[in-house]
């Protein structure tokens, strides 16, 4: 809006946004202050449980909400993996994939996606063995995991098996 206080111009025109997916996050303002009636400023907000995509084709705009999945990644004897990379990729195309780490319980959530299936993937670089959902090693026949726009899919949960390594040396005999 040309009317607002220099530096809080945060708009764009949507003649200059190309084609394609824009990921949107919900404002939130409290009152205006006095000197800028009508502009919130003193209580903004982001809140990443609001967000929503914009797909822009054309002069076409569909907005909808972005979903998320969660779960759990534990050892055999049900004990959180904590520091586990736990990432969701489209399921039938390269692209897009949501990433994010277990806490202390071994918990997740990506958000921010895009309703559709995707492939999703625990992976922990200390010694714990890949795994896609549902309980396999294969890519191939990873199981597709469903989000709806606005929703958590949950209990997307895995168990790590603890992998070994082998030492030694090799020589040639002559």
């Amino acid at each position: 809006e040309p009317d607002l206080p220099d530096g809080l111009d945060r708009g764009v025109s949507l003649s200059e946004l190309g084609d394609g997916l824009y990921l949107n996050n919900h404002q939130a303002f409290g009152q205006s202050k006095p000197e800028n009636p009508g502009v919130g400023l003193e209580c903004a907000t982001n809140d990443s449980t609001h967000a929503f995509f914009m797909e822009k084709n054309g002069t076409e705009l569909t907005f909808y909400q972005a979903g998320s999945i969660s779960g759990r990644v534990t050892d055999e004897e049900d004990n959180p993996i904590p520091g586990t990379t736990v990432d969701a990729c489209w399921f039938d195309e390269e692209g897009y994939c949501g990433q994010w780490w277990t806490n202390d319980n071994g918990e997740y959530l990506i958000a921010n996606l895009t309703p559709g299936d995707y492939r999703v993937r625990a992976y922990n670089e200390d010694n714990w063995t890949e795994q896609f959902f549902d309980h396999t090693w294969n890519y191939n026949e990873a199981t597709p995991v469903g989000v709806t726009s606005g929703v958590t899919t949950m209990d997307i949960d895995f168990t790590l098996i603890r992998s070994g390594s082998i030492s030694g040396n090799v020589s040639a005999e002559a």
